[in-house]
């Protein structure tokens, strides 16, 4: 894992046997600037790597939103951040509202 500067468009990069993703996290209730996140999923687009956004929900769990899909699955997304996350993340990686 590697934590990005502020200066840098993602808050974290992920990197388990292969999988490469780019996050941004934001707290309950926070959201993205549209021209922010547009330049995320073209960066991650362009990079090949899947785009997720995990947003604080209710009863300190984490809700994944997926803004881009390199190859139409989730799997490698769900398997990691189930293996970190465990129960506080909200099932199923859902898609990143408009």
């Amino acid at each position: 894992m590697i934590k990005c500067a502020a200066s840098r468009p993602f808050d974290l990069i992920v990197m388990k046997e292969g999988y490469v993703a780019a996050l941004e996290l934001k707290a309950l209730g926070a959201d993205v600037d549209p021209e922010q996140r547009e330049r995320q999923i073209r960066l991650a687009s362009d990079a090949g790597i899947d785009f997720l956004m995990l947003r604080q929900a209710e009863g300190g769990k984490v809700s994944v939103f997926a803004a881009n899909n390199t190859d139409g699955s989730y799997y490698k997304a769900s398997k990691l951040l189930h293996e970190v996350l465990g129960t506080y993340l909200v099932e199923g990686i859902q898609k990143a509202p408009e």
